[in-house]
């Protein structure tokens, strides 16, 4: 074993190990180790794991140079290893990371220890070598890791903040930790005054004890929360939606994450939104009733002039007549309209072939004339808002009210696709204007010469897009159009 065959520490007292069980640890241990002249820094010895680590026989390490086995890459040069080496013999233990490399010449990472050690009354500096690389690697995935979030904090539109929590005895206090800058500058608030401090101080008693509420509640609810606050700033009020998401070390919760995002716009435009749409449905009624009253009086004595007159008077009345009952039809679906956008409706699940059912009959009774089929059912439930079969029915009858044909015919087809289910209805009629479908669609602009068949296909369209949905408009073959209804698929009981 060389050297090694006598192990004394610095004050030149022997081991009290027998020399096998030295050799034996000397050659078993997971680390490498090098015997270094104290004088030259030559290669005297290494043990059996420096050569599985480094790839290299005992007798030929002895020939190396610590160059040959390092990557040359500055700092990790020869004349930087002679530097330890000094200093180690010295009495001067070193540790330091060193970027090794193989006998193919394949680097990687190693952490050294240097210290002088004494054998048989001669001074060699020894060198324990642990192979580092994982740790490395997963030092750089954390840095790379760190800066990506870094890069994030500093640069998001939303206000991040961090929030120490000192879980005591009693209930948790919570200080401020830092703030992103886009926190600082909607919130006029810098890390530097509110580090360390609590939300008491910094907001004041009453607002502080309203923000600690919510922290409390993520602490001990341990998940992430989602919440709307109005807070004072420097010069303003602001509406947050704020969201907080615990830190969890140990069991405990050491650290909130918070994300908060200025929604005070957002909230003024909904309550303009509130507003108007208020003075909308009193429009509405004023306007319906008015509207309503005044059509049936000119309806009235139409049919009063029709009932006592002959010819062209009669017809003209039935003119009159029929155009009264149109415009009462068009006052009806403004009102349907005004509902769908006045009433708050949430889409619900719903059995979506019941929905069809219902409206294929009912067109079915009230135009016995029309051919109507269904093919394909719906495998699932869907969601939509309760008017839905509305748009369904009024689909259906607007294609039987504006055919050409004498027995008008409609396929009604159901697809099930991924995520979503299409309601196709496809009619042989004269089709919908260019025009009309490509403002519904909003593919063109109304402009002031734009005349409109009705509100039917409007009414459709509020009621589809209030559901989640789209409305899509083809035309059929030979003639006809295609109006298809895509609704989405409800969620499974229990999911998000």
């Amino acid at each position: 074993m060389g050297p090694t065959e006598d192990i004394s520490d610095e004050t030149g007292h022997r081991s009290p190990l027998p020399e096998e069980v030295v050799r034996e640890i000397y050659h078993s241990v997971n680390d490498a180790i090098f015997l270094h002249s104290a004088e030259t820094g030559e290669i005297l010895d290494v043990n059996e794991t420096m050569c599985e680590m480094y790839g290299y026989s005992r007798a030929e390490a002895r020939q190396l140079s610590i160059e040959d086995l390092s990557t040359g890459v500055p700092p990790y040069t020869q004349d930087t290893a002679r530097e330890y080496l000094q200093k180690a013999a010295e009495g001067d233990p070193q540790i330091f990371d060193w970027h090794a490399k193989d006998s193919e010449g394949a680097p990687f990472w190693v952490e050294v220890s240097m210290r002088r050690a004494t054998f048989e009354d001669q001074t060699f500096v020894l060198a324990i070598v642990r192979n580092i690389t994982d740790r490395k690697r997963r030092e750089h995935e954390l840095k790379e890791l760190f800066e990506e979030y870094e890069a994030i904090f500093e640069n998001a539109q939303d206000a991040i903040f961090l929030i120490n929590v000192d879980n005591g005895e009693s209930d948790p206090v919570f200080r401020f930790g830092r703030l992103s800058p886009s926190h600082e500058s909607k919130s006029g608030l810098l890390t530097e005054n509110v580090r360390g401090k609590t939300p008491r101080e910094v907001l004041g008693d009453e607002i502080g004890a309203e923000v600690e509420a919510n922290y409390r509640r993520c602490v001990y609810a341990r998940e992430t929360i989602t919440y709307e606050e109005e807070l004072p700033m420097s010069d303003r009020q602001i509406v947050w939606q704020t969201k907080l998401a615990p830190v969890i070390v140990d069991d405990k919760v050491n650290r909130i994450v918070g994300i908060a995002r200025d929604i005070t716009d957002r909230k003024a435009l909904e309550a303009d939104l509130k507003r108007s749409l208020n003075q909308l449905k009193v429009m509405d009624r004023v306007l319906r009733h008015n509207l309503h009253n005044e059509i049936n009086v000119i309806k009235g004595n139409a049919e009063t002039i029709r009932r006592i007159s002959e010819d062209d008077v009669a017809e003209m009345a039935e003119i009159i007549i029929e155009e009264s009952e149109r415009l009462l039809t068009t006052a009806e679906k403004e009102r349907e309209i005004t509902d769908v956008l006045v009433d708050e409706q949430s889409p619900e699940p719903i059995d979506l072939d019941a929905v069809i059912d219902a409206a294929v009959t009912a067109t079915r009774k009230q135009y016995p004339e029309a051919h109507i089929t269904v093919e394909g059912t719906v495998d699932r439930q869907v969601g939509a808002i309760g008017s839905i079969n509305r748009a369904l029915t009024e689909l259906l009858s607007n294609a039987v009210d504006h055919s050409d044909q004498t027995e008008p015919s409609i396929e009604v087809t159901i697809e099930n696709r991924d995520d979503v289910v299409a309601i196709r209805i496809a009619d042989n009629g004269p089709g919908i204007p260019e025009m009309e479908r490509q403002i519904i669609t909003e593919e063109a602009e109304i402009e002031p010469m734009y005349h409109g068949s009705g509100l039917g296909l409007w009414l459709v369209k509020t009621i589809v897009e209030n559901s989640g949905g789209s409305l899509a408009f083809d035309k059929n073959q030979p003639r006809g159009s295609i109006v298809t209804i895509t609704l989405p698929v409800a969620p499974v009981s229990g999911t998000d």
